[in-house]
C-alpha cells in the first residue's frame, strides 16, 4: 500500500508544481486512485497515519472537488472516503475541505462517522 501511496505523494507534487494538470490526470487514473482511497482497508491506513500522508489527503481533496465542478460521476461511493463527517467538511454543494481539527485521529473515529 505504501508504494501506491507515494506514487500518488508524487501526483500531488506534479499538480502543484504545474507539470502535471488534474483533467489528464483524471482521464489517466481516476478508476484506480478512486477504488483505492473509497476502499475501507485504504480508509483505516489513511486515518490513522494522516499526519504522514497529507500530500495524499490533499490530492484526494482536489480530485473530489475537481470531478464535482465539472459534474463527473462520484466513483465507488458505496464507501466514499468524502463522506467521513468528522474528518472531512462537505458544503451545500458537495465539495469538501479537510478538518484540520481532525489530524491524527484514530480509526475508532472513522466509524462513528460511518454509524451516524
Amino acid at each position: 500500500m505504501g508504494d501506491y501511496v507515494m506514487f500518488f505523494d508524487v501526483m500531488q507534487h506534479l499538480i502543484d508544481q504545474n507539470m502535471v494538470d488534474i483533467a489528464l490526470v483524471d482521464r489517466m487514473f481516476s478508476n484506480k486512485f478512486f477504488i483505492f482511497c473509497n476502499h475501507k482497508d485504504t480508509q483505516k491506513y489513511q486515518l490513522q497515519y494522516t499526519m504522514i500522508q497529507e500530500p495524499f489527503i490533499d490530492l484526494y481533496v482536489l480530485w473530489y472537488n475537481y470531478r464535482v465542478k465539472h459534474d463527473l460521476r462520484e466513483l465507488y461511493p458505496e464507501c466514499s472516503f468524502a463522506r467521513y463527517k468528522n474528518f472531512f467538511i462537505m458544503s451545500e454543494k458537495g465539495y469538501i475541505k479537510f478538518n484540520p481539527e481532525c489530524k491524527g485521529l484514530a480509526y475508532h473515529k472513522a466509524e462513528e462517522d460511518e454509524n451516524q
